[in-house]
Formats: structure tokens, C-alpha cells, sequence
């Protein structure tokens, strides 16, 4: 049974099928250049309140396995991230000591945040069902100090994504609007998308391939494809290479140069960055929404003038 979209139940579905994390975040240039971005948009609105970086109390929602928490650990003071999914905390406490991390949501109280001076949240809003997203980012208002920052990031698309003018008027009931940035450059991103995809697919299709474990076997196919026939025919294939140990060795081979190949390209920096600019000077159509916000009083929200 397909498992709702956005739920914990996806959530760990996603993770436990890849060794890091689903999206690649750890080691693809374009989501690096985008954490770098991000970072400098976070140390110009932090510089203009003159914080001590020691003294920074800084809260990542959905950190997934601590990637770009781990970045945000360089600006100073204490840092914690937070994800719905158990597997993904799990292996971000792998990784640094120096972290908090905590499984659950920012809706629960029972989590005890605090104030923070900092709070991030890239890419997760649409994760929230619709009905949902208005309570989820009153909890982070709840959690931000009086004049701390949040950064909110979404990508740019439709319905579960948000176009620029729909994350602002989401956002603007709870918080005003800093500054706002764009980021990537949507014909570039498409390739990069669609190479990622490819080896995303003959990366778990190869880890079917050579598992002999039967309920990994079963998680593998379903991340790979839900068509019945589809899933045969990998069945087949499989069998066929446990019979002929050439066309083991054949299809592995191909297979792993491919993955080589497609992986060295996804790690250049340099395509994404250049697109970035590029994108910026001629005004091109962007990839991702990135919003800089300050926290309103309970007395102002909803009387924001449009």
C-alpha cells in the first residue's frame, strides 16, 4: 500500500532505502551551492544584529541526517536539529557529538525547544498538508526569540511546491518579510534533476541486483518501481544473473561505470554556481524560494498590509 505523501511512514520508507539520505543532499554540487547561499544570506542578517556567535541558539526543522546542520554548527553557539523521521536522527547522531538531535515535530510542545536566535527550515514546509502549514510555522514563531531569524526555503513549482507568492502570503500571517532570495536556474536544474534521477534509479535497481536479503529485496522494488510488470521483469533479471555468471559480471560492470560516471558529474560545483548567476543577471526562471524573516508580535499578525 502507497504510503501518504509527506508522512512519517514516507519519510522512513525513503530513508531506509538509501544508505545516507533520498535526495543526495551530502555530496550533490547543486544542493551544496544552495547551502552555501543560504549560509551567506543567514551571516548578512545576522551581522546587522551584531550577535555574539557563541551565544547563537540555533534550531534546524528538518534537518533530515544533519547535513546542513552541520554547517550551521560553524557560525558558533549551540545548534539542534529536529526531523520527523527516527532513521534519518538516527544517523545524524552518527556524525557529530556536538549536535542536539531530536526525533519528532516542532508542533509538539512536549519537545521543549526554547528560544532560539536562529531557526532554519529549507525544503520541509511542503512536506506539511496545506491545512496543516499554517500551525506548523506558528509553532516555529513560538520557538523564535523576539529578534531572532528564520530562513525558510521552498522549491519553486506546483501544489505540494510554492510559487514566490504563494510561501509569502503563508509566511507574512506570522513574520515579516527581511529580504527574500532566489536561488538555481530552472533549465539547468532540470538536467541536473533528470541525471540525478537516472542514477538514483540504477543505484537502487543495482542494489537489488546483488542483495540477497528478501525483505530488502521487496523495499528496493518499491522504491524503484510499483508497476507489476516491471517489477518481473527485475525479478527475471535477477534470476537470470544468479544462473549466468557473465551476465553478472556484464550488467555489474556497465552498471558501475554508469554510477561513477553520472555521480562525478552530480558533484561538480561549478555548473550549479555559474547557472546561479547567470540566472540572477538575465532574470531567468529559478529553482528555489529563500525567505529571511523576523518575528511579529501576537498583537500585529493578520494586520500586515498587502
Amino acid at each position: 500500500m502507497s504510503k501518504a505523501y509527506g508522512s512519517v511512514e514516507w519519510l522512513e520508507e525513503k530513508f531506509r532505502s538509501a544508505e545516507v539520505d533520498p535526495w543526495g543532499l551530502s555530496w550533490r554540487g547543486f544542493e551544496a551551492v544552495r547551502y552555501e547561499k543560504v549560509l551567506k544570506i543567514l551571516k548578512d542578517a545576522l551581522a546587522k544584529r551584531r550577535v555574539s556567535p557563541q551565544d547563537l541558539r540555533i534550531l534546524d526543522v528538518g534537518c533530515s541526517t544533519g547535513i546542513f546542520t552541520r554547517r550551521l554548527s560553524a557560525l558558533g553557539g549551540n545548534v539542534t536539529g529536529i526531523d520527523a523521521s527516527e532513521t534519518a536522527i538516527s544517523r545524524a547522531r552518527l556524525q557529530s557529538g556536538e549536535i542536539t538531535y531530536k526525533a519528532g515535530s516542532i508542533v509538539d510542545p512536549a519537545l521543549e525547544m526554547g528560544n532560539k536566535d536562529v531557526i532554519t527550515c529549507l525544503e520541509v514546509i511542503y512536506y506539511e498538508e496545506e491545512s496543516a502549514q499554517p500551525a506548523f510555522l506558528s509553532a516555529i514563531g513560538r520557538n523564535l526569540a523576539e529578534d531572532g531569524i528564520f530562513l525558510i526555503s521552498s522549491l519553486v513549482g506546483r501544489p505540494p511546491y510554492f510559487t514566490e507568492e504563494r510561501l509569502v502570503k503563508l509566511v507574512r500571517d506570522h513574520f515579516y518579510i527581511d529580504s527574500a532570495h532566489f536561488y538555481g536556474c530552472a533549465w539547468t536544474a532540470k538536467v541536473e534533476a533528470f541525471l540525478f534521477g537516472l542514477w538514483n534509479k540504477v543505484y537502487r535497481i543495482r542494489q537489488f541486483l546483488t542483495t540477497a536479503d528478501p525483505s530488502a529485496q521487496e523495499e528496493l522494488l518499491n522504491s524503484v518501481t510499483r508497476s507489476y510488470h516491471k517489477r518481473e521483469s527485475l525479478k527475471q533479471l535477477k534470476a537470470a544473473m544468479e544462473r549466468n555468471q557473465v551476465a553478472k559480471a556484464g550488467i555489474n560492470a556497465a552498471s558501475s561505470l554508469f554510477l561513477k560516471a553520472a555521480n562525478g558529474c552530480l558533484k561538480w560545483h561549478w555548473p550549479a554556481r555559474w547557472a546561479d548567476q547567470v540566472a540572477a543577471i538575465f532574470h531567468l526562471r529559478h529553482t528555489h524560494t529563500i525567505l529571511a524573516l523576523t518575528k511579529k508580535k501576537s498583537s500585529e499578525k493578520g494586520n500586515e498590509s498587502v
